[in-house]
């Protein structure tokens, strides 16, 4: 809700991510949403890619990457 103005709900745990140089723990959840993801002043660019389209270079957060290949590796 806070980043794209839109609500989810959620469904399994994707993962469980952390690194030991980091007191950060995220748990990463799969989620819907029938909202249209809006642009706000934390996500100033926003698109639905299919998953031949993700750009993974361009991808801010290390967690972000790990969480999406768990999902799309998911039977």
């Amino acid at each position: 809700m806070e980043e794209l103005h839109i609500a989810v709900e959620l469904h399994h745990v994707v993962g469980v991510y952390s690194r030991p140089d980091s007191p950060i723990v995220l748990i990463v959840y799969a989620a819907t949403t029938s909202d249209e993801p809006r642009t706000s002043e934390e996500a100033s660019d926003v698109a639905v890619v299919d998953p031949a389209g993700i750009p993974w270079e361009e991808l801010a957060f290390w967690s972000t990457e790990l969480a999406l290949r768990d999902y799309l590796s998911a039977p």
